[in-house]
């Protein structure tokens, strides 16, 4: 009767529970990697623009400012794609 049924929502309920939580976890896991990965591109992007500027300008100052803005933004490589 309807205590049967209940019980089976109640369960079913339950259940449904549990596999959000899951995915819950999984997309917080997943959130986190693309805002590791996320500045690492736009820090790769910008040390592209300063060594375009290095060039055009032809000032070595630029060009250490851009190798730095790499090397940052390779580390969030890493670190993203180990996360």
């Amino acid at each position: 009767g309807d205590k049967e049924k209940l019980a089976e929502y109640a369960k079913e309920q339950e259940e449904i529970q549990e596999k959000g939580r899951a995915y819950e976890e999984h997309s917080e896991h997943h959130f986190a990697s693309h805002l590791i990965l996320a500045r690492a591109v736009t820090l790769l992007q910008v040390s592209i623009a300063v060594g375009a500027i290095a060039v055009l300008a032809q000032r070595i100052a630029f060009w250490y400012v851009s190798l730095t803005f790499g090397g940052v933004g390779l580390v969030f490589l890493v670190l993203g794609f180990l996360h």
